[in-house]
């Protein structure tokens, strides 16, 4: 009797040791795709890393470029009746032949709203690029019936630092936006185009 007792509590053990051993095995393998996944987690965040930072430089300048435009372009002149550079911008283009003249005359003299933005950028620019020691090109110009021409005067159609070569300006990389001033003139535009090197 005592015989068939040890057999059946073997018989009886016997499955709860497989079940123990299923057990650890799929612990192990729990374990073991854990470490896969934080090893793949880890490669990755290696190869994020040692990318170059160019692109996170980029979008930043591309941001910089197009915020300058914005700022620039909501910019309000006190001396010109309050208006906006964009409004006076449209309307110095706009009637290119007589353009209207402002309240409070430029710092070059000229009360028009053309020169108004010229000094407006000039400023901007100034303030700005100049001050941080960053090359740039700033280019306006008149579309009209796909033909690009230059903006009136004295508006610049290419502004770049003083005292340098507008030659030797970005030549290396750089970083653009490009930013389109709807006129009230079917078919015609403003495109203003800003470079900033690298």
């Amino acid at each position: 009797m005592q015989l068939t007792n040890i057999k059946y509590t073997m018989a009886k053990t016997k499955p709860k040791e497989k079940r123990m051993q299923r057990k650890g095995q799929f612990e192990v393998l729990g374990i073991a795709l854990i470490v896969l996944l934080l090893l793949i987690g880890v490669l990755f965040a290696i190869y994020l890393a040692g990318r170059p930072e160019a692109k996170v430089r980029q979008v930043e300048e591309s941001i910089l470029a197009g915020r300058w435009i914005t700022t620039l372009l909501e910019t309000t002149d006190p001396g010109c009746f309050g208006n906006s550079m964009k409004e006076l911008l449209q309307t110095c283009v706009e009637r290119e032949l007589q353009p209207p003249v402002c309240d409070e005359p430029s710092s070059s003299g000229d009360p028009s709203y053309c020169a108004h933005v010229d000094d407006a950028i000039r400023n901007a620019l100034q303030l700005t690029f100049v001050k941080w020691n960053r090359d740039y090109r700033l280019t306006l110009s008149t579309v009209s019936a796909g033909q690009e021409v230059s903006p009136p005067r004295p508006i610049n159609s290419t502004y770049t630092p003083p005292d340098r070569d507008p030659e030797r300006i970005c030549l290396g990389e750089l970083e653009a936006k490009l930013h389109i001033v709807p006129l009230r003139i079917p078919g015609k535009v403003v495109k203003i185009l800003l470079q900033i090197c690298r």
